[in-house]
């Protein structure tokens, strides 16, 4: 079973039955998405999560719901493997600067800002 240290910097909590996704550390990534034109953010990420979710592994798109803020990352779901294979996602793109740019670049706009 992944703990918070395999999937930092997001962290997994669980609360009546709905597990979620946060994440308030942005500081290592901010110069991956002012290159593409962005804020690195809550809402930053909620666009790149949403990529991800669309690039690599679809099925998740109707599972997870997303409510960021501009300083918080967050996202929520009933089924505990399906956030945690999208916070594997977010660890992927937090560890190679290749697949965050593919995500920034296939980020749709309105979700980013």
């Amino acid at each position: 079973m992944p703990t918070n240290d395999d999937i930092a910097p997001v962290r997994l909590l669980e609360e009546g039955g709905t597990f979620s996704l946060v994440r308030e550390e942005f500081d290592g990534w901010y110069g991956a998405f002012e290159d593409a034109g962005y804020e690195g953010g809550g809402r930053g990420w909620h666009g790149v999560a949403d990529a991800l979710i669309r690039l690599k592994a679809p099925l998740l798109k109707k599972k997870v719901r997303f409510d960021p803020e501009a300083s918080t990352f967050v996202a929520h779901g009933t089924d505990r493997e399906v956030v945690l294979r999208l916070a594997k996602l977010m660890k992927e793109a937090t560890a190679d600067p290749a697949v965050l740019r593919e995500a920034l670049a296939n980020g749709e706009p309105d979700l980013m800002e």
